[in-house]
């Protein structure tokens, strides 16, 4: 599934003027700045950043919100070396390099999957089938929903969750066990 409509992406002057921060208290380099104040400075960049890499809005409010809360929770312990943005930055470099990798290799494994044509016509019936529809069978039907729904149609974690009748969480959950589910039925696939 495609998405709507791209967010809103900020590029212009983003490291221009950015307070250097030691702390959460005052620093040398510029006044206090509350975390409420660099997310409001900052979101649109981080963002446009992530959106840019992953051409997904709903991946992009997922990872975006993923970056802040990274930030939230380790910024009493920036220091200030960088700018607050490029701090960020390499936050949200992370988040998306992670989310990338972790995607390929599911969308690299499930591409083994045939087309839904491949079963309708009854001479076909006899082809045994590809090792990665044998593993994707084997799983739970739970892990065969989430990885389908997610992978194969497309669908962001919000559209999953009301597909399946879960939270987000539950479904990022879901994807995670029913990966490494995956990955040993591949294992096992290959090993016959």
């Amino acid at each position: 599934m495609s998405d709507e409509q791209p967010i809103a992406v900020h590029t212009a002057g983003v490291l221009q003027g950015e307070p250097r921060v030691s702390h959460p208290q005052a620093s040398e380099a510029g006044p206090i700045q509350s975390f409420g104040a660099i997310y409001l400075e900052h979101y649109a960049a981080i963002a446009g950043l992530i959106y840019r890499r992953t051409g997904s809005k709903h991946v992009t409010e997922d990872l975006t919100s993923d970056v802040f809360l990274a930030a939230y929770q380790g910024f009493a312990r920036f220091r200030g070396e960088v700018p607050v943005g490029v701090w960020l930055r390499r936050i949200a470099q992370h988040r998306v390099n992670r989310w990338v990798r972790r995607e390929a290799g599911m969308r690299g494994i499930l591409s083994g999957l045939p087309v839904v044509g491949w079963l309708l016509p009854d001479d076909t019936r006899h082809l045994e089938r590809p090792p990665v529809l044998r593993a994707l069978l084997s799983l739970s039907t739970d892990h065969q929903s989430v990885l389908s729904a997610h992978y194969l149609e497309g669908m962001s974690l919000n559209e999953t969750a009301l597909l399946l009748s879960i939270t987000p969480a539950a479904v990022k959950s879901r994807l995670a066990r029913a990966r490494a589910a995956l990955r040993l039925a591949l294992q096992k696939e290959d090993q016959r």
